[in-house]
């Protein structure tokens, strides 16, 4: 069901996409790049607000967490490949600027699931209410990390208020930023080839994703408390 319902998210996006193409002024390569950074936007979107908001309202995982939420980020990850590509590819990108965009998309596909393992490790961690409680702080953590790029340009000196200022890795902690700083803004494409901080800071927030794997599996990998199973029936 999840997996149906991530499809019909990217599908009405992409959707909205063509209709904008579909306009009697569009089709021209300058009205499509808009079009595409707005795409890439409700991706991220779905990917760090939507997935993560819909897990962590569901019962707890039955099974590791871990392996639940390994299989997750194929789904979610592996359909928004095969939609980012021929977008970006027909918005006119040059091919680093577009394997940047995927790079990007791709790591906060395993950065969101890390999250999640480690916050839903499963029922056979604790009993299924356990940890309920701590969900709603869980989806804050979520949003920390997908705001506090933008948050930290709005802030910081010389900024205008349109997210222009601060140190260009700075822009590549979100993907709300990283998207139109790798590939412009307006009807205008890339300004510049994907740089080498661009690049180093792809491979932090990698490296961050990995980090909230290993702690998962870590914790995945515990043993369960014997004085948190259930009485067995009488007579058993």
């Amino acid at each position: 069901m999840f997996a149906f319902l991530w499809t019909i998210y990217l599908l009405m996006a992409a959707m909205g996409v063509l209709m904008w193409m579909a306009r009697p002024a569009g089709g021209t390569l300058g009205e499509y790049r808009p079009a595409a950074r707005a795409l890439l936007t409700l991706v991220a979107l779905g990917v760090a607000v939507a997935w993560p908001l819909v897990r962590l309202s569901q019962r707890m995982p039955s099974q590791p967490g871990w392996r639940v939420f390994a299989v997750d980020v194929l789904v979610v990850g592996v359909p928004v490949q095969f939609v980012l590509w021929p977008l970006a590819l027909l918005a006119g990108w040059p091919l680093d600027v577009v394997s940047a965009v995927s790079l990007l998309m791709a790591v906060w596909t395993v950065l969101v699931g890390g999250m999640l393992a480690f916050a839903l490790p499963g029922e056979r961690l604790g009993h299924l209410g356990r940890g309920t409680l701590g969900r709603g702080p869980w989806m804050l953590v979520v949003l920390a990390h997908f705001l506090a790029g933008p948050i930290a340009i709005w802030l910081s000196p010389g900024s205008t208020g349109h997210f222009d200022g601060g140190p260009e890795w700075l822009h590549m902690l979100s993907p709300l930023t990283a998207v139109y700083a790798l590939t412009g803004a307006g009807f205008s494409g890339p300004v510049a080839p994907v740089s080498n901080d661009q690049w180093w800071s792809l491979g932090g927030l990698a490296g961050i994703a990995g980090l909230w794997w290993a702690v998962a599996l870590a914790r995945g990998m515990t043993r369960r408390d014997p004085s948190l199973d259930p009485d067995p029936p009488s007579g058993v």
